[in-house]
């Protein structure tokens, strides 16, 4: 069966979810980011770099149910786009082991490939 006509929205996406819209969510994620801040003095937290930080990654999806402190980094530009691109152009993957971060180039095929790669 093929549709003729495309599918339209009655109304336009929200840019931030309803979950996140009310006044104690934002405090409480405010909150969170500030303690990241602090504890990276405005630089990427990937070891040798020294870059301004610019983008908090959160280690742990989905991000609401995973929202503390030792589960965000804050990253700049670079990291964050490499924490984020295809296994197959080589991610980086950061994880946590008994408290402290690990930091990986994981090279797959695709994530599910990937996935029982990188942890020991």
């Amino acid at each position: 069966m093929k549709r003729r006509t495309p599918l339209r929205r009655s109304t336009r996406l929200r840019s931030v979810s309803r979950k996140r819209q009310s006044a104690d969510a934002l405090r409480a994620w405010r909150k969170i980011y500030a303690e990241v801040d602090a504890r990276s003095g405005g630089r990427c937290e990937f070891p040798p770099c020294d870059r301004p930080a610019v983008d908090h990654h959160h280690l742990v999806k989905p991000r609401a149910s995973h929202h503390t402190p030792d589960l965000v980094v804050h990253l700049c530009r670079q990291h964050h786009e490499q924490a984020e691109q295809p296994y197959q152009h080589g991610r980086l993957v950061i994880h946590l082991d008994h408290g402290r971060r690990v930091w990986e180039i994981v090279v797959a095929e695709s994530k599910f490939s990937a996935r029982g790669e990188h942890r020991a």
